[in-house]
């Protein structure tokens, strides 16, 4: 009887999903975001708007210089996605 209680308090006290990847998408094991992959992931946004008002009005230095920003900032976000990412 004792064996049959310890098995069900066992599982009773796994998380669902846990052991799957559904399990680790919803946050089982952490997943980090770091400030410096968010800051490229809105940089990135934010000059491809600017890239876009740019060609509207023919000013293509600046647009070389936004599309310029967002590929670098494009990189360190692939970089830091790989480094700290999800898998």
């Amino acid at each position: 009887m004792s064996d049959k209680n310890n098995a069900e308090k066992a599982i009773d006290s796994t998380p669902a999903g846990a052991g799957t990847t559904l399990g680790a998408q919803q946050g089982l094991h952490a997943e980090h975001n770091t400030t410096i992959q968010l800051i490229a992931l809105w940089i990135v946004i934010i000059t491809l708007i600017g890239v876009l008002i740019a060609a509207v009005f023919g000013a293509f230095a600046v647009m070389n210089i936004m599309l310029g920003l967002a590929v670098v900032s494009g990189i360190i976000y692939g970089l830091t996605e790989w480094q700290f990412g999800k898998g």
